[in-house]
């Protein structure tokens, strides 16, 4: 689930892309800092004037920055620091998402306990009924007896399709924790 939720979690996307962006402005300040170096060759030939002539001229520029008052440090800090704020805020993003996709899926996992539950003990209140309208068609109880137990029962189907519900809900919430469409027809088995 936090595979599919971050490779589809679009802040994410965007923090990651705004560190990448931040070491390539780094790498750009400190290359500032270095001498730079230009090659030139050109090579003509032609025929002026039915002379024919042939020309190269080679060339090699090389800069290197004296003082600039500080400025390329300056630059350098400031990228430095743009870096780390995108980090730290990736990181935040993160955290949030694993937060955000745990929640939901654990949310999931107990609604999915809690509607087997429901169902084993609808299945146990079905057979202590049963039993109870055998006792009672033996004459063994009472009516009110009968009537207390299959209310009981009801109440249990009641939970049960509440269960279901909630199921329903936290897998809803599950699927837009990770960014997939609930209404889209995917098909996820939470069991």
């Amino acid at each position: 689930c936090l595979n599919i939720g971050t490779a589809n979690f679009l802040p994410l996307i965007i923090s990651e892309e705004e560190t990448k962006l931040g070491d390539m402005k780094v790498k750009e300040a400190l290359r500032a800092l270095y001498p730079t170096a230009t090659a030139k060759y050109v090579a003509t030939e032609g025929k002026v004037y039915d002379v024919e002539f042939r020309e190269k001229t080679y060339g090699m520029q090389m800069e290197q920055p004296l003082y600039y008052g500080g400025r390329l440090r300056t630059v350098v800090k400031q990228a430095e620091t743009n870096r780390e704020v995108s980090k730290a805020k990736y990181d935040k993003t993160e955290a949030d998402l694993v937060s955000k996709v745990t929640e939901a899926f654990y949310n999931t996992a107990t609604a999915q306990l809690n509607l087997d539950d429901q169902r084993r003990l609808l299945a146990e209140s079905r057979r202590l009924l049963a039993l109870a309208k055998e006792k009672y068609g033996s004459e063994l109880s009472t009516r009110l007896e009968i009537l207390n137990v299959q209310s009981q029962c009801d109440q249990i189907e009641y939970q049960m399709s509440v269960a279901v519900k909630d199921l329903e809900m936290a897998r809803v919430n599950l699927l837009q924790a990770i960014g997939l469409d609930p209404s889209g027809g995917c098909a996820v088995d939470f069991s």
